[in-house]
């Protein structure tokens, strides 16, 4: 009997413990780094001016032949500092 298999199975079978490279693009930013084929998340961190942007994903193999996207990004905004105050602190106003 041949039972289909999922293209994560495929994927994960033919590259499991090889080095990738994660590419990732939104806006202006180009940022891209190693990954090993057992890994689960990679994180990113950019400071990006307010407004809308383009987000774009690749993996690339070894010898850099381009793979795919990422399956799921997860993107979360930091709120930026406030005269020197640091994010997610109290701010206190004078009127």
């Amino acid at each position: 009997m041949n039972k289909k298999r999922s293209l994560e199975q495929e994927i994960t079978e033919a590259t499991e413990g090889n080095l990738f490279v994660l590419r990732m693009k939104i806006g202006r930013v180009d940022l891209s780094k190693p990954v090993w084929a057992g890994d689960t998340a990679a994180t990113f961190r950019v400071d990006l001016p307010r407004g809308k942007a383009e987000l774009r994903t690749w993996f690339y193999d070894a010898e850099g032949k381009e793979l795919c996207g990422a399956f799921y990004v997860e993107a979360l905004c930091e709120a930026p500092s406030v005269n020197g105050t640091p994010p997610n602190s109290t701010v206190n106003r004078t009127p």
